[in-house]
């Protein structure tokens, strides 16, 4: 038997889970054969024998005997434990190969190796050792202070790593993760560290028990607590979506919620903020690339925005409609660079990754589960990192409170942001702090007043928070290889089963209008079309149209914006897309047609003009698309872009001389290499070669020298040049002449 590659492993897992099911369970068995002698496991392979057994026991049964009433139920379990058992093995396949996670088990095996009684003490004694450590705060030494925080630190260490490397939770991980979140004495901020290795693992290896502690911790936890189990909770479920199915207990643990609307909320806002947390790298490159430098060269452009020979750009027929509601109110004015990285954060979106990206090389973050814990001030290492940093009357009680408060900054910045206090210069530090101190005073003043009596505004804050960290974790992680990248899947994958089992069609909507506003077409078709005739309407077919057309399928955008053309005929916006759509699959006349119902209405429209002039080129008839060209030049006589088609029709109707004046009112006012290529058609129609020759070397000049490129163009206009009695084989010779050795 070969030796199966490890990084082949994980593809090889989700080819046998999806013949599974698909029902197709005897190649799932062959498939997962190779897998399971390759593992050269014999609990595995004795394991998945019995399996074997017992299908074909239920294969005979199904076609020898008479029917049994409960043969689907126990084909599903086998389903169940076929699917479990591909985890099981493929885990041990990869885990092996993995000597990161095979020092990481053996460190913690010595915690792990203890009895459950001895645990659930050791539990215990952090409750105890957590409760009386601030009461002796003032009196112990900081070396018993250190001593004790340690010995805490330990404990939680172990905790953590036993519920993160532990691929099938038993009874006795459920007892553990009850008795540790039901502890009054243990903080908040701790237990948010288990949720996180609970969430790691369940990652890592799917387990109903793990989503069972999940659930059990949103239903019974502190607020931040049971916000992130819930966000890690959604976040396994739609990773591992396709399976649910065969787990009923989960979705009769979703029915069973006390809450389902709030639930349905939050499940909302959580799957909202993963759309953003795969956005961050084109966040990150928006902020340096685009935002950054527009503020640090800002000054007075209005001429040069407000300029009127872009009305006739293409842009207008890609536009979104500006009439269609706005799903997200709040959104300021993306177009105001100085605004737009404040919009940004607003949205949740991760605006800081790039300038944190390189603060991850504290010896803080050597400690995996650090990753994952909320910034709170009295961390010890926190007070470390400041101790002797900026002396004298500065309030860092006050300035921690602020950094606590933040909530544009997640959790793992937080603590960048603290240790990075101590490489700065005496002078600097005092400066920044000073000033960042009344900054984040404010921020906290305007947080405590916005999120007072709104628990929507928390809950966003705490998911985007902790959504932000889990993405530092899995892309700036030294041992990032070792995790599946819950941020490297498509988009596609976000909008899962599960999304849709457990939210109602309007929130479905919500998220659908959310891929809409970020361009993410084809996510937003799969849901709007997915919808119910109830929630159909204009708007949503329009948009629907849209989404096709930016894919570019313009017959399908056709068919919805004529049924949206159905409810509401005249609506210019629409007129105008059906006319693009109908152009670009070669229906000239209906483009035409369309365009002209917009001129009606709007006859000094400038881009209808055009577009009109366009078509009719289209059509070959240029005595019409001159008209129009001549229209929009008296309304705008400077507009180079109008005199390049005047001059072209003018050539193609054989109006030389017109052609050739506006040819050279082009090349004088911007000439390209197409515009001077053009310039020698006319002169050499016109029996001027010198001055042809010279055009031509100018548009190969302009184009770098690009042979290819001319010769291409050349022979391309042949035709054009034909009709002047401008032979091939002088197309032919032309080309040559300039092109091999110029002269």
């Amino acid at each position: 038997m070969s030796v199966i590659e490890p990084k082949s492993i994980a593809a090889k897992q989700l080819k046998i889970v999806s013949l599974i099911l698909k029902n197709q369970l005897g190649i799932a068995f062959k498939e997962l054969g190779e897998l399971a002698y390759s593992s050269r496991q014999g609990n595995l392979i004795s394991g998945l024998e019995n399996l074997e057994q017992t299908y074909k026991s239920v294969l005979k049964y199904s076609f020898g005997y008479a029917k049994d009433p409960e043969r689907n139920k126990i084909f599903s379990s086998i389903k169940r434990q076929l699917i479990e058992l591909t985890d099981d093995i493929s885990a041990h396949i990869i885990e092996s190969s993995d000597e990161w996670l095979i020092l990481q088990r053996r460190g913690n095996y010595s915690f792990s190796g203890l009895s459950e009684q001895e645990k659930l003490s050791l539990i215990d004694e952090m409750a105890i050792e957590k409760e009386f450590n601030d009461l002796l705060t003032e009196t112990n030494t900081p070396s018993e202070n250190s001593a004790k925080e340690n010995s805490y630190s330990e404990l939680l260490s172990g905790f953590f790593n036993l519920f993160w490397l532990t691929n099938n939770y038993s009874s006795q991980e459920k007892l553990l993760a009850g008795r540790f979140f039901q502890s009054a004495q243990i903080p908040w901020f701790d237990k948010s560290v288990i949720v996180s290795a609970i969430t790691l693992s369940g990652l890592r290896h799917f387990d109903q028990l793990k989503t069972d502690i999940l659930f059990s911790v949103y239903s019974n936890s502190e607020n931040q607590v049971k916000q992130r189990a819930l966000l890690g909770l959604v976040l396994i479920l739609i990773m591992y979506d396709t399976r649910l199915g065969l787990y009923e207990e989960v979705i009769n643990r979703i029915k069973a919620l006390e809450a389902p609307e709030i639930f349905e909320r939050q499940v909302e806002q959580i799957v909202l903020q993963l759309i953003r947390a795969n956005e961050t790298e084109k966040v990150t490159a928006k902020v340096q690339n685009e935002i950054i430098p527009e503020v640090m060269k800002l000054r007075p452009e209005i001429e040069e925005k407000l300029r009127l020979d872009e009305l006739l750009s293409d842009k207008t027929q890609e536009d979104k409609n500006p009439d269609w509601e706005k799903f997200f109110g709040d959104t300021p004015n993306v177009y105001k660079k100085l605004e737009e990285f404040s919009n940004l954060q607003m949205d949740g979106s991760d605006v800081f990754m790039g300038a944190f990206s390189m603060l991850k090389r504290f010896g803080f973050f050597d400690k995996l589960s650090n990753w994952f814990l909320p910034f709170y001030k009295e961390h010890p290492e926190i007070q470390k990192s400041v101790k002797g940093v900026a002396k004298g009357n500065f309030d860092w009680g006050t300035f921690f409170d602020g950094i606590e408060q933040a909530p544009v900054l997640c959790n793992s910045d937080k603590y960048s942001f603290a240790f990075n206090l101590g490489f700065m210069p005496d002078m600097q530090k005092t400066m920044m702090l000073e000033f960042f101190n009344a900054e984040l005073q404010q921020m906290k003043e305007v947080s405590i007043s916005d999120n007072k009596h709104n628990s929507t505004a928390v809950d966003k804050v705490i998911f985007a928070q902790y959504m932000q960290d889990l993405y530092r974790f899995f892309k700036l992680h030294p041992r990032k290889g070792s995790f599946i990248d819950i941020f490297g899947r498509n988009n596609e994958a976000i909008y899962a089963g599960f999304v849709s089992r457990v939210l109602p069609e309007k929130k479905l909507r919500h998220i659908a209008e959310f891929y809409f506003q970020k361009d993410y077409f084809k996510e937003a078709i799969d849901i709007f079309t997915g919808l119910t005739n109830e929630l159909q309407s204009f708007e949503l077919l329009e948009k629907t149209g849209f989404c096709y057309q930016k894919l570019g399928n313009y017959e399908k955008a056709i068919e919805f914006y004529k049924k949206a053309e159905i409810l509401d005929a005249g609506r210019n916006w629409l007129l105008l897309k059906l006319g693009f759509c109908y152009r670009n699959t070669g229906q000239f006349d209906k483009a035409v047609e369309y365009y002209k119902r917009i001129e009606a209405l709007e006859p000094d429209n400038l881009e209808v003009q055009a577009f009109l002039g366009q078509l009719y080129i289209d059509k070959e008839d240029y005595e019409t698309a001159l008209k129009y060209y001549f229209k929009v030049e008296y309304l705008k006589p400077d507009l180079v872009k109008v005199q390049r088609p005047i001059a072209w029709c003018s050539f193609s109707l054989k109006k030389t001389e017109q052609a050739l004046r506006y040819f050279i009112k082009v090349a004088e006012t911007d000439g390209k290499r197409v515009d001077y290529l053009n310039l020698g058609h006319c002169y050499w129609s016109m029996g001027n070669l010198t001055a042809a020759i010279d055009s031509y070397r100018m548009a190969l000049k302009l184009s770098g020298n690009n042979i290819n490129w001319f010769t291409n163009a050349m022979y391309k206009d042949a035709i054009y040049l034909n009709s002047y009695q401008i032979e091939g084989l002088d197309v032919a010779l032309m080309v040559d002449y300039l092109t091999w050795e110029p002269v």
